[in-house]
Order: C-alpha cells, then structure tokens, then sequence
C-alpha cells in the first residue's frame, strides 16, 4: 500500500507502544528515520552512532534502545519525546540483538565480540550485568512473564535461556544450522527460531524447552515476528527474497 524511502541498508524497525511513529534504523547511514504511520511520511531523522543494528523501544514508549554491530560497542537511548539521543552506553564490541523486559525494567543485549550478554538498568542506563554465553549470540527475546530470556548463537546452533532472576544460563537448546532470531509468541507457549542455513523455523515448547517441529520456509530465514495476537507470525527470507506467513 505504500513505499517510504528511508536512509542506506536499514535493518530494523520498531514501533512505539501507541503506534504513530515507527523508529527505522539505517545501518549505513549511521541514523534512524521516523514514520508517521497515519500518513506512512518520515517525519525526522537521528544522528546515530556507527552501524546501527537493531532498535527495541520500552514498554511506555518514552525511550529507545539502539546497538551498533561491527566497531561499535554502545547502544544509544532515544527520547521519543523530541527524538534526541540522551545517552550511549558502553556494552560489549559487535553489540547485535536487543530485547526489552516487560516491565521496562531491564535491557538485554547480545555482544559477538565478547559472547557475552549485557544488562543495562533504563532507569539509570548504566550496565549491571554481563552474562558468558556461546560464541557468537545474535538474536535475543524475552518471555512475556519476564522470566526468561532466549539467545540465539548462529555459530553453535544452540538457543541459550537466561533465568532472569539470577543472569544465569538455564538451558542450553539445539536447534538448527546458523540460527539467527527468534520470537516468543504473546501467550509465552512458543518460541520461533530462524536456521539461515537449515531454511526452516524451529518451534521451541518454553514449558520444557523442548524442539516439538520444524517449519520448512524459504531461503536464509532471518527474522520472524509475531502479530500482537499471535495467530500469524512473518519470516523474512535473505535468500529468497520472500515473506513466509506461519499460522499458530
């Protein structure tokens, strides 16, 4: 229904909680555009810091989180409310996936410098933990209870679940070959993993932590999200240049 030019390679997007503006970052062009969804027009543009990665935006909509792959080991904190980045906080080299608790409370991101995985408090953005990992961790999400939160390592073919109570490595799941990102639907019974390699989505039952399918799609899955009311979710395929549509 509508094309909207944006900056150089963009890579993510995120809206905020009441839908007007969706935030794209352009990985290449070292900043962000801003849509306004009532008329699809980009509305502003933010100087980010190197090669920004992925965006994830906080419960109440009045901050965004951005991470910078490659160099970059900061993630940079948007206010929404005049669109200004008021800190960069220093995490590990090649910061990748980002995710968010519930609650706001506490933001995850995963570094493949490092193997590690970093916490940072939003209510003082500064970081409180790290948490060892694989090898490489590249996509990240949280349960919606909070509880849990699921790493995604593309060189071990594993999916890591962190207690969030204690930071700690719970389980360690395999899955398929170069897994990239992975999705909890909103009712927190399922867990969709992208395998580049293995062009499928593995389906992760979060009761036991258990692999109970795998979805074939097309070729090099590489996102997947899930509609708020979880019935469909959309995988976007780097090879194949498609959209797969999985019903639940």
């Amino acid at each position: 229904v509508k094309t909207i030019p944006v900056g150089s390679a963009p890579v993510d997007a995120a809206s905020v909680p009441d839908g007007k503006y969706v935030y794209v970052v352009n990985r290449d062009s070292d900043n962000a555009s801003v849509i306004r969804t009532s008329d699809n027009t980009v509305v502003d543009v933010i100087p980010l810091g190197d090669r920004p990665h992925s965006i994830v935006s906080l419960p109440n909509g009045e901050y965004l989180y951005v991470s910078h792959s490659i160099k970059g080991q900061t993630v940079d904190v948007i206010r929404t409310s005049d669109n200004t980045v008021i800190a960069s906080i220093t995490t590990g080299k090649d910061a990748r996936g980002i995710t968010v608790l519930p609650n706001g409370e506490y933001v995850y991101v995963t570094s493949m410098g490092t193997s590690s995985i970093y916490v940072i408090s939003t209510s003082d953005n500064i970081v409180v933990d790290s948490i060892p990992v694989g090898y490489w961790p590249h996509g990240i999400a949280s349960h919606p209870s909070g509880d849990y939160v699921y790493v995604v390592d593309e060189s071990l073919d594993n999916v890591y679940v962190i207690r969030t109570s204690a930071n700690t490595v719970v389980k360690t799941i395999p899955v398929g070959a170069n897994p990239k990102n992975a999705e909890v639907l909103p009712n927190g019974k399922y867990l969709y993993v992208t395998n580049r390699y293995s062009n499928n989505v593995s389906v992760i039952r979060t009761s036991d932590n258990s692999v109970i399918d795998n979805i074939s799609v097309g070729n090099g899955p590489n996102f997947v999200r899930s509609l708020p009311n979880g019935k469909y979710l959309y995988v976007t395929n780097s090879y194949s240049y498609d959209v797969y549509v999985i019903g639940y």
